[in-house]
């Protein structure tokens, strides 16, 4: 049986290799017509990719509440038939498959020719399946993270995944190299609750408490125009995954 702390450490692992807006600093996009996600002036991200060959800012300072990566597999149980020792779970949609690169190109405006899309998926969080869509931009890592999460601790928890989207307005989220903490607005028309922000770029909902969802934009746009292009994207992740 977990302890109380293991389910804790577990609320944030979805937040593992996700990105984001810089927290520090506020959103110099103006709002436009245009669906057009701008990165000409994206700072440097927060975040790596867990197979990201690219260098990053080595020398930000982590908070010890922030998971920067989740070094311990889950227990296997006899009577947990989705259990995992360290294989990514075949069970959770994979999330390169609910939208297509096209999709993508056609929502952002970026050339579908110049978007590399990567499955980000690890072992190292079993229970989550990430995917990277890229492209050149201010920096390195300018793109979008999808990630689909399935219940890490179902047989001890069973709300898990509600209390995880609940949690992000409740209780907020920290980013690395920052204490700050960052409380999420509520996500209207995306699965049965949702949750995001704005400047860390995050949009979080969840189907009953099966899974939740992720859209992580590292990318420079304003308020509303992320909106609109988190929820076309998350509509048609959706639309897929209820026809897997």
């Amino acid at each position: 049986m977990r302890t109380f702390i293991q389910i804790a450490f577990t609320l944030i692992t979805f937040s593992l290799i996700s990105c984001g807006g810089d927290a520090k600093s506020t959103d110099s996009a103006t709002s436009s017509s245009s669906t057009t996600e701008s990165s000409t002036t994206k700072p440097v991200p927060t975040f790596k990719m867990a197979n990201d060959k690219s260098k990053q800012n080595s020398g930000a300072k982590v908070s010890e509440n922030t998971v920067v990566k989740n070094t311990v597999a889950p227990t296997k149980s006899d009577n947990d038939a989705s259990s995992t020792d360290g294989q990514i779970l075949s069970s959770v949609p994979n999330a390169c498959a609910l939208i297509s690169v096209e999709e993508i190109a056609n929502i952002l405006g970026v050339p579908a020719a110049d978007i590399k899309q990567n499955d980000a998926s690890h072992t190292r969080s079993p229970y989550t399946r990430s995917c990277f869509f890229r492209w050149d931009g201010a920096s390195a890592n300018t793109g979008v993270l999808l990630q689909v999460q399935a219940n890490p601790v179902q047989e001890e928890y069973a709300e898990w995944v509600t209390l995880f989207v609940s949690s992000k307005r409740t209780s907020g989220e920290k980013t690395m190299g920052t204490n700050e903490t960052f409380k999420y607005d509520k996500l209207e028309g995306l699965g049965d609750d949702g949750s995001y922000s704005h400047r860390l770029g995050k949009y979080i909902w969840r189907d009953g408490n099966k899974y939740a969802f992720m859209i992580a934009f590292n990318t420079n746009s304003a308020k509303e125009i992320q909106m609109k292009n988190a929820k076309a994207i998350g509509n048609i992740m959706m639309e897929n995954y209820k026809k897997l």
